[in-house]
């Protein structure tokens, strides 16, 4: 804010100075404030822009320049045309009066010229009443304020329209911060043109109209003897003595000598021009070329604040602090994403909008994508310029991979073939095939299943849910017999004891699944299998895991009836993160959870934090893996992208360098377009296209860094 004041204290000095008028100095810093404010409506309002970063109270001192440069124009010319109306004026009342006396006008003594002046308080002290009246018509306002407008305004136009237009070109860039800076600037430089074309245009014509009459009044009427007085003190001669040396001075200077050098030495000008021009370009391009900022650090005080001292200085001598740069840096995880595009649909200027998911199909269930990741996990290892070891990660992928091999599909398939059988039979005929099988088992069934000998039936709760009772003391032999005889009975084979029948039917249905499951063929289900049955199993199962993984990471096991126990050893069983499967939500149907994502995630090889070869090993590792996912990945996986968080500030360099030339490239395109529509040559324009070039370029020639180290 201080800074503002200085400069806003600034600007009304020279303002002072050259035009003379407190009132129009004050209108400059008027129309900051004004275009400030319609900028932050528009800026919130309109573009419903969330963030306001403190870089965008820069735009304050940029306005105050542009502003300077409009008023002064607009001012200027406002002054000329008066005088030039003057002329025109005083020109037609000669040409009258020679008309009323019948004298020839070449015949008339030419009239002295009225002095052109840069100050419109010239007519407050040298012009007579009748003059100003005159002035002040409405047919000399309305003639005035016309050719204003027309010679003042296209220049004001084209300048505001071209520096707007190269603060706009920001939007190029993907750093937030310098995108919605160039929105704001662009639209407030706009703003302050549509002020200065209406606002400060009407202003000038009630200042000419009304204010200076009022200050010709009040002055005349107040402070007549003071005025005269100071006029004929030894400081306001010594004030207008320096006035008109500076007025010759520059008369001089842009009048004669300028114009003398530049005819004569123009040859030679030129010559330097395009020395300094291609210079520059060296510089900026090849050596010592402009630089990205090698750390995160940023200074935001001056250098002798203890807050940079300790950040810049003094905070390298700690061995915390050492190797920070490395560990953000060096060894970067770099994580390859299938299932999700690369696409941020979020608002462009709202960095906290992350918009949506757009999901592609993963079929992870398929034997084709598992192969797939299964060989380029394998290939991650072989790259050992790019990534470290893929131990971790192959490790962690066989656990998955094993959900859908041969022996666990077979298994699963008889085991689904079994519970069928299972439910379909009744208890009888169970009963029937373990019989049939092996009449010892119907020996276990009971002694499994029979009471102590101190049962009593009207004791029996049995009937009640859960209820198991099991005494290993001595067996009934009398219940044994009975049973055993009634079980063994070809014609009618039933158990009639209530009191043991829920632990008789559980016993009795494992007996009978196990005599089962050990009759089925495995090769034979083994050729049963097909892709499309191999596919529905694989899916069944993997989302039968998600469901378990996610309970067992939530901690709702215990309340699905899985042991925690089981948890933990599939917890210890993952070595790391390095294959991550995502799941979706739970579904609202059957409320199994389906993956959506697949991240693999390595540690990469480089060891370095400069720019360069930050930016040599992230290109090698683009064109690893796009020209391999292209060639090997399934069609529904080649949407593959690859990001690190440690690439962030890699980032921030990267979009400094190519926005930033994408941006300048865009503004010097417009500027070209919009100096040939205004020349209506274009050898000038691509000449000023050239100034403006070496002009940028040749900002490094002049850095510390060439003439001092």
């Amino acid at each position: 804010m201080l800074l503002i004041i200085m400069a806003a204290t600034l600007i009304i000095g020279i303002t002072i100075c050259y035009l003379r008028s407190i009132t129009i100095a004050l209108m400059i810093i008027t129309g900051t404030a004004l275009s400030l404010g319609v900028g932050c409506f528009v800026y919130n309002i309109i573009y419903r822009i969330p963030i306001f970063p403190f870089l965008n109270l820069m735009s304050a001192f940029i306005l105050i320049g542009i502003g300077c440069d409009d008023i002064f124009v607009f001012f200027d010319i406002w002054n000329q045309e008066k005088l030039e109306w003057l002329r025109k004026y005083q020109n037609k009342l000669l040409t009258e009066n020679a008309n009323m006396l019948d004298v020839p006008l070449n015949q008339q003594k030419n009239p002295s010229k009225l002095k052109r002046s840069s100050s419109h308080h010239l007519f407050l002290f040298k012009h007579s009443k009748e003059i100003r009246k005159v002035l002040l018509s409405e047919e000399a306002l309305i003639e005035i304020m016309s050719n204003t407008l027309k010679h003042a305004g296209s220049s004001m136009f084209v300048t505001s329209f071209t520096t707007s237009a190269a603060f706009f070109t920001n939007i190029l860039t993907n750093i937030s911060f310098i995108q919605v800076f160039g929105i704001f600037i662009g639209t407030c430089v706009l703003i302050y043109f549509a002020i200065t074309f209406t606002a400060i245009a009407a202003f000038a014509v009630i200042y000419e109209k009304y204010i200076q009459n009022m200050i010709s009044h009040v002055l005349s009427m107040c402070c007549t003897d003071f005025v005269n007085k100071s006029a004929n003190s030894a400081p306001a001669k010594l004030y207008h003595r320096f006035s008109l040396a500076c007025r010759n001075f520059r008369n001089y200077i842009f009048s004669h000598f300028m114009p003398l050098i530049i005819i004569k030495l123009r040859y030679v000008l030129v010559l330097i021009f395009l020395l300094m021009g291609i210079l520059g370009l060296i510089g900026s391009f090849y050596y010592p070329k402009l630089k990205v900022p090698s750390t995160q650090k940023t200074a935001l005080f001056l250098k002798d604040n203890p807050m940079e001292i300790y950040e810049f200085s003094m905070k390298n001598q700690f061995n915390g602090y050492l190797k920070e740069d490395k560990r953000l840096f060096t060894y970067p995880a770099i994580s390859f994403v299938f299932g999700i595009r690369d696409i941020d649909d979020g608002y462009i200027f709202d960095m906290n909008d992350r918009g949506r998911l757009h999901l592609m199909p993963l079929y992870l269930n398929q034997q084709i994508t598992l192969e797939f990741f299964k060989n380029f996990i394998k290939h991650l290892g072989t790259r050992k310029d790019l990534f470290l070891s893929n131990y971790d990660l192959e490790e962690d992928f066989k656990l998955f991979y094993e959900l859908a091999t041969d022996d666990i599909l077979i298994a699963k398939i008889i085991n689904d073939r079994v519970k069928l059988n299972v439910s379909k039979t009744n208890h009888l005929n169970m009963i029937k095939y373990i019989r049939k099988i092996n009449k010892n088992l119907i020996d276990n069934l009971i002694s499994n299943t029979v009471r102590t000998i101190d049962y009593k039936i009207e004791n029996d709760q049995s009937d009640h849910d859960g209820y198991i009772e099991k005494k290993l003391d001595q067996i009934n032999l009398t219940l044994y017999k009975i049973s055993n005889k009634q079980l063994k009975n070809r014609l009618n084979p039933i158990i009639i004891y209530s009191n043991y029948r829920k632990s008789f039917n559980r016993t009795l249905e494992r007996i009978y699944k196990e005599q089962i499951q050990s009759n089925y063929d495995v090769n034979e289900t083994r050729i049963s299998i097909n892709n499309t049955l191999r596919d529905a199993l694989t899916d069944e199962y993997q989302c039968s895991a998600l469901k378990t993984a996610m309970q067992c990471i939530t901690g709702t096991a215990g309340a699905d009836n899985i042991p925690t126990d089981f948890c933990n050893r599939i917890l210890t069983k993952q070595r790391s993160f390095n294959w991550a499967v995502l799941p979706d939500k739970p579904s609202s149907i059957d409320g199994s959870i389906r993956p959506f994502a697949v991240l693999i995630t390595i540690r990469g090889a480089h060891n370095r934090t400069d720019y360069n070869s930050y930016n040599k090993y992230y290109m090698k590792v683009k064109n690893f893996f796009d020209p391999y996912i292209k060639q090997h990945a399934p069609e529904h996986l080649k949407h593959a992208w690859f990001s690190s968080s440690n690439f962030a500030f890699y980032g921030v360099q990267r979009e400094l360098l190519s926005g930033s030339s994408s941006s300048l490239l865009v503004s010097l395109g417009i500027a070209l377009v919009v100096l040939f529509l205004t020349s209506g040559n274009l050898f000038i324009a691509i000449y000023a296209l050239i100034t403006i070039t070496f002009a940028i370029g040749k900002h490094p020639l002049f850095s510390y860094d060439i003439f001092f180290k």
